[in-house]
């Protein structure tokens, strides 16, 4: 009875999914095909994504594994905001990078004249992320097997939910990490954008970036927030509070107008929200109308 619930909520994913509009029928064989492969191969298969680069998916990585669900684009506004906004020669920083998704869709906009430095603490997304880059011959993304938080020293995660984590709260399997703060370690530079899904820390890894967030640098944050802010004592609406005080906008991006919306209410609803430094949105919406900037 499980199997046919998860199989059942992967059909509605693939089939109401805005990526797979006008290919409906090929995405739903394409997810049948998966499921009976990696159950019956039992190992990866590579996927061509983004412009000609691959994308190694496992069979137990659920984030991989919605990748190719929605033709490279899981998490469709805020993925099609990074392919609009990023242009050659920028840089990326991706704070929880997991298996490497939106590190592969930034590295393809960047091309080589670009960078993007990536943060993994855990042992497997960070041996699949490595493995990631080098199936594809990335050379200008940095890997940093670094927890992110607003103190320097060493924490410990839950590792029971696969290729995700967060910080320890008792009982299951953990990892131990070194934490870092990004004002402390992230490379000198502009810096275009960042992206941050650390589970619920991401309050956190903000307050250790507040220099870099004086200077809008970058300007634009992806933030993860539905609803898991909660595990560590924040609310929404403290995180948007605690933007705002600091010359941010909260924003959502709608794709198909290529446009900024404001997002004043806060809400666990939202799966992530864009942090826009006020004193730069000009430049990020001119850039969105710019296709191909």
């Amino acid at each position: 009875m499980k199997l046919f619930r998860q199989l059942g909520a992967v059909a509605r994913f693939v089939w109401t999914h805005p990526a797979n509009r006008g290919r409906r029928a090929r995405a739903m064989a394409r997810a049948a095909g998966w499921q009976l492969y990696k159950r019956v191969a039992r190992r990866p298969l590579d996927v061509p994504v983004y412009g000609g680069l691959t994308l190694r998916c496992h069979a137990d990585s659920s984030s991989s594994s919605l990748a190719l669900y929605a033709a490279g684009y899981p998490e469709w506004e805020e993925m099609s905001f990074v392919r609009d906004y990023l242009a050659p020669g920028d840089g990326f920083v991706d704070v929880g990078a997991n298996v490497g998704v939106y590190a592969l869709l930034a590295a393809s906009r960047v091309g080589p004249t670009g960078r993007v430095v990536c943060f993994e603490p855990g042992r497997q997304p960070l041996r699949r992320l490595r493995e990631n880059l080098e199936l594809n011959g990335l050379d200008n993304v940095e890997v940093l097997p670094f927890a992110v938080s607003d103190r320097a020293g060493t924490i410990r995660f839950d590792t029971a939910a696969g290729t995700t984590g967060h910080m320890a709260s008792g009982g299951g399997a953990t990892e131990e990490a070194t934490s870092v703060r990004l004002d402390d370690v992230l490379p000198e530079g502009a810096w275009a954008m960042g992206k941050m899904d650390i589970e619920g820390a991401e309050p956190l890894a903000l307050r250790g970036a507040e220099r870099h967030l004086a200077e809008m640098n970058p300007p634009v944050w992806l933030v993860e927030v539905n609803g898991c802010l909660r595990r560590y004592g924040f609310t929404e609406a403290q995180l948007w509070a605690w933007l705002g005080e600091r010359g941010w906008d909260v924003c959502l991006y709608d794709p198909a107008a290529r446009a900024l919306r404001d997002c004043p209410t806060p809400s666990s609803r939202y799966q992530n929200i864009l942090a826009v430094a006020r004193g730069a949105r000009g430049r990020v919406e001119a850039r969105l109308k710019t296709p191909g900037a």
